[in-house]
């Protein structure tokens, strides 16, 4: 589940709206069905985003290089919508003269203006309720063509019902006199969070910015019986609101709807010639990116101003000094500007930074799914633009910046102020800065980082069919391993046991002009569907890379998967998967997760098997063996590899060391079992050469030709060692020639 941040927009003043009614209450003639009245309250957009004073102003020291890089913040971080009393006397206003009872509203309907179930999204207005969207909507319908000074009617009736009232002694009815203010604030509580999503979501609506509004309402319908009010505790049933009105007063920023149209089109031919037909989603907002920070800079004086509050202001000298300069909110909201001409889902957040300062910038969501941060008013430095806070994470920290981790220097806590009721929800920031893989190999395009955010990569896999049969796995490393000339490798086998192998002895292949390091883990047939785990450590034991794990019936199952791409493969992996079932049933190993499970049913079965072409691999035993010595008989190791033992028995005085044993033709070891046996064995070979034959000598005569075929003959010809062992026979003998048929194309 994904977790948010909260942003608050806070309303400040409104005692203000209070003022209105002053003389105990409302008066509307007893006997009537209608009474009209109009009030109203203004709303003024106040907040600045930037404030960089004298002494506020820090300095950070540039790794390696010494530049010199600003910190950016405000001095203030109050952004209040204020609701304010308005002109007297301009609505016409009827006040009560004299004593009146005190009275109390009834059940008013509740304005809860922000869904209680509301997520982020890339608009705010997702977050509105229906009422605040109806207002969102007629606003940005009114305004979304540069109107500054539009009368707005919402067209909305809200009901309050049972409201007490008092009658006077010439029969005229007093409505509380906190009657104006709950309606005020309601009216408020629907517009506020609207008019705040509007212009957070839509920055091309510069002329709003610093704009004061008026709302207003009348009240129609008042329906009551006179014969049945008691005077001392009567009711009005209906209240109806049916509109508000809204208009524009005097905005700050003189910015039509025609120029921010060309702002637009500039921008986006500029960096259309730059991407050069490219439509991905990382180049574009990087250009983005590199598009504010060559078209404005940071004003040095005069922050607070509203004329810095727009994305306008991003883009065009707005206080007629010939430079174009602007403050947090200028920048990331040209950002978002630009974002959003592009489609690329973009949000403005307000916070605080790690000094306490108010501040603005950018979430961008990316291709992934993911939200990163944007702060181009950091990375447009005099020296140069940077990239230290562009598409980074919560855990990203700068290169060039004496500051901590981004969330840290970015809080998205939007303190604006202390009183408020509107909480919006920011997406969730990701913990690491943004990475592109185009290419798959598990390497960041952009950075060289290893994605699995250690110092090893895993690239790939592969499977061995030499002498054994082994998983092979393809690493890169980063100069953290490389230069630690103790870095290993560590196979933990099914058995539990380890093994280890250097990084500088790992077999070395280039792919696609990339080096990879090769590491070859082999294990037996029986162990085909076991889980093999690898890591890599340095050489005081700390892990570089994470577990590993992998099997060889994974890489079946991976081309299994493909069966168009590896259809020349199928055969062979089938009949090895078919062997190493085999094994492990004949050695009753891991039989409830046998290697060939993954293989249709029709294809697991091993039928019978013509002996006529093993004949020709019968042993053949030639000679006298020295005296003393007497051939026991031979075994077959189905370990990583095929390999054979020949076991011979010995008389108790014959020493081993005084007989010369040979293996076609070179000199071999005998390994001792016991005091009265020994045996010589055959190395293991690739399973296409086990057809290999091989002459054991013994002395000056004795002599042994045999191979593997030679045991698979006996055993099958036979019939007397078991169902299990014979299996394992002929699977091996179809696995050997499938391979060869395959190794021969």
């Amino acid at each position: 589940m994904r977790r948010y941040r909260k942003l608050k927009i806070f309303v400040a003043g409104l005692a203000m709206i209070a003022a209105a009614a002053t003389g105990g209450g409302t008066v509307f003639a007893a006997g009537t069905t209608t009474a009209e009245i109009t009030t109203t309250a203004e709303i003024t957009t106040n907040k600045t985003h930037d404030t960089l004073s004298e002494t506020e102003e820090q300095t950070e020291e540039e790794a390696d290089t010494s530049t010199q890089v600003e910190d950016r913040q405000e001095e203030t971080d109050k952004d209040e919508i204020l609701a304010a009393e308005p002109e007297e006397d301009e609505y016409g206003w009827e006040e009560v003269l004299g004593d009146v009872n005190a009275v109390t509203m009834g059940n008013g309907i509740s304005a809860y203006n922000l869904r209680e179930d509301r997520t982020a999204t890339d608009r705010y207005y997702d977050q509105l309720d229906d009422v605040s969207k109806e207002i969102y909507n007629i606003l940005y319908d009114a305004y979304k063509d540069g109107s500054t000074t539009s009368t707005i009617t919402l067209n909305y009736s809200s009901v309050w019902k049972d409201q007490k009232i008092t009658i006077t002694s010439d029969n005229k009815m007093v409505m509380p006199d906190t009657f104006h203010p709950q309606v005020l604030s309601w009216e408020r509580d629907m517009l506020t969070p609207a008019f705040l999503a509007l212009i957070y979501d839509h920055p091309e609506l510069s002329w709003l910015s610093g704009a004061t509004y008026y709302m207003s309402y009348k009240i129609n319908g008042i329906s009551y019986n006179p014969s049945e009010l008691d005077e001392d505790n009567s009711m009005v049933k209906d209240i109806t609101v049916p509109y508000i009105t809204t208009y524009i007063k005097e905005p700050s920023v003189d910015a039509t709807k025609a120029e921010m149209d060309t702002i637009v089109s500039e921008a986006t031919e500029s960096i259309n010639k730059k991407l050069g037909g490219s439509t991905s989603r990382y180049q574009t907002t990087k250009e983005i990116h590199d598009y504010i920070c060559n078209s404005t800079s940071y004003a040095k004086s005069n922050t607070t101003s509203s004329e810095y509050q727009s994305a306008y202001s991003a883009f065009r000298d707005t206080n007629g000094d010939g430079t174009v300069e602007t403050v947090c909110a200028g920048y990331s909201r040209g950002f978002k500007l630009l974002c959003d001409a592009y489609g690329i889902p973009c949000v403005l957040v307000t916070g605080v930074t790690d000094t306490g300062g108010a501040h603005m910038w950018d979430l961008v969501q990316m291709e992934d799914g993911i939200w990163y941060g944007v702060d181009a008013t950091w990375d447009d430095q005099t020296s140069r633009t940077y990239y230290d806070f562009f598409l980074v994470g919560s855990a990203t920290k700068p290169d060039h910046f004496a500051k901590t981790d981004f969330g840290s220097c970015h809080i998205a806590e939007g303190a604006w102020d202390a009183n408020g009721a509107y909480e919006f929800v920011y997406p969730e920031l990701s913990t690491d800065l943004y990475h592109e893989d185009q290419d798959g190999d598990g390497i960041c395009d952009l950075c060289n980082a290893m994605l699995d955010g250690m110092s090893a990569l895993l690239a790939g896999y592969s499977l061995r069919l030499e002498e054994e049969t082994g998983i092979c796995f393809y690493l890169r490393f980063t100069n953290i391993v490389l230069n630690d000339s103790g870095a290993y490798m560590e196979f933990t086998m099914p058995d539990g046991s380890t093994k280890q192998q250097k990084v500088t002895d790992a077999e070395k292949q280039t792919v696609n002009g990339k080096q990879y390091y090769v590491f070859t883990c082999y294990v037996a047939a029986k162990e085909m569907a076991d889980d093999i785990r690898a890591q890599v450590f340095l050489s005081d034991g700390t892990a570089c890379g994470t577990i590993y794990r992998y099997s060889v019936q994974d890489y079946a199952g991976y081309m299994l998967d493909r069966s168009s791409t590896y259809t020349a493969e199928l055969p062979v992996v089938k009949a090895m998967l078919n062997y190493g079932t085999a094994a492990q049933e004949l050695f009753g190993y891991h039989t409830g997760d046998l290697a060939n499970a993954i293989l249709p049913e029709t294809e697991r079965q091993i039928g019978s098997m013509d002996l006529t072409a093993l004949a020709s691999y019968q042993s053949v035993q030639a000679g006298n063996m020295p005296d003393g010595i007497s051939y026991y008989g031979s075994s077959l190791v189905l370990r990583s590899g095929t390999l054979i033992r020949h076991y011979f028995t010995k008389a108790g005085d014959v020493e081993l060391s005084d007989i010369t044993f040979t293996l076609n033709g070179n000199a071999v070891t005998p390994v001792s079992v016991g005091s009265n046996m020994f045996y010589i064995e055959i190395p293991a070979v690739h399973i296409q050469n086990i057809t290999q034959m091989n002459t054991l000598a013994a002395g000056e005569s004795g002599a042994i030709t045999y191979g593997v075929l030679s045991y698979a003959y006996t055993v099958l010809s036979a019939q007397t060692y078991g169902s299990t062992l014979e299996q394992v026979m002929k699977a091996m003998v179809i696995y050997q020639q499938t391979a060869q048929t395959y190794l021969a194309r």
